[in-house]
C-alpha cells in the first residue's frame, strides 16, 4: 500500500470511483456542497445552531468534510444522478480505516447504505490491498449497528467519542439522560464495556473487505 497516495488519485478522470448497477461513487467537489448540507438540513437537533448562524456553522462542516485525510464520495443514483448522500474513508491513509456514510432521509432503508459501502470497500481493497476496516457507531444507532454487522463486522470494543475532551467525557459519563436500558446492558456485554461507559462511548466494529468478486468493484 502507498500511504502517501493522494485521495484524488483513486479516482478516474471523469471523478468516478466505483459504480454498480444502481449507484456511483464520485469525487465530491463544491457542486455538491448545498446537496451535502442538506444532510446536516434534515437533521433536527442541529436546528437551533442553523437558526443562530447557518453560515458559519454550514461553512465549518464544509470544511472539515473537505480535509486531506479523508477519501470521500458523492453517492448518486445511476438512473437520474440524483444526490443519495455521501460515504468515505476517515484517515484512509492509516492501516484500519474508518468508514463513514451519511444519506438524505429519502435515500433511506432502501439497502442504499450497504450498496454504497460495500462497493466503496471493494474498490479501495482492490486498489490497495486493504484487508478490513473500522465502523464506529452510537450505542443509540440500531440502524447503524445492523448495518455493520450485515456488512460482516464483529465487534472489538467501545472508544470514547470521536473528537471530545476530557471533560466533555465526563460531564457525558455522568449524565441523566435516558437510555434504552435492555438495549445498554446487552451491547455492554457484547462489546466489554459497561452500561454507564457507553454514554460517553461508540460501539467498534471490524469489518472485513468484500471479496474479491463482490460486484461492482470496477469503474465502469
Amino acid at each position: 500500500r502507498n500511504m502517501n497516495r493522494d485521495a484524488q488519485t483513486f479516482f478516474a478522470p471523469d471523478g468516478l470511483f466505483a459504480a454498480d448497477g444502481d449507484i456511483l461513487l464520485r469525487r465530491i467537489t463544491g457542486a455538491e456542497r448545498e446537496n451535502y448540507l442538506d444532510i446536516y438540513r434534515e437533521k433536527p437537533e442541529l436546528e437551533r445552531l442553523i437558526a443562530l448562524d447557518a453560515e458559519g456553522l454550514f461553512a465549518a462542516l464544509w470544511d472539515a468534510f473537505m480535509n486531506e485525510n479523508d477519501l470521500n464520495c458523492a453517492i448518486l443514483a445511476r438512473e437520474d444522478g440524483r444526490f443519495c448522500g455521501y460515504c468515505g474513508l476517515q484517515k484512509y491513509r492509516s492501516d484500519a480505516p474508518e468508514l463513514q456514510i451519511e444519506l438524505l432521509r429519502a435515500w433511506r432503508r432502501q439497502g442504499v447504505g450497504f450498496r454504497a459501502l460495500r462497493l466503496l470497500m471493494a474498490r479501495y481493497t482492490h486498489l490497495t490491498g486493504q484487508a478490513f476496516y473500522i465502523g464506529n457507531v452510537s450505542p443509540d444507532n440500531v440502524a447503524s449497528q445492523r448495518l455493520m454487522r450485515k456488512l460482516g463486522g464483529a465487534p472489538i470494543g467501545a472508544v470514547p467519542f470521536p473528537g471530545a475532551s476530557e471533560e466533555e467525557l465526563r460531564i457525558f459519563d455522568s449524565s441523566s439522560r435516558e437510555y434504552d436500558r435492555e438495549l445498554y446492558a446487552a451491547l455492554a456485554k457484547e462489546f466489554s464495556t459497561t452500561e454507564r461507559a457507553l454514554k460517553s462511548h461508540v460501539l467498534s466494529f471490524r469489518i472485513p473487505a468484500p471479496e474479491e468478486d463482490a460486484g461492482g468493484s470496477g469503474i465502469a
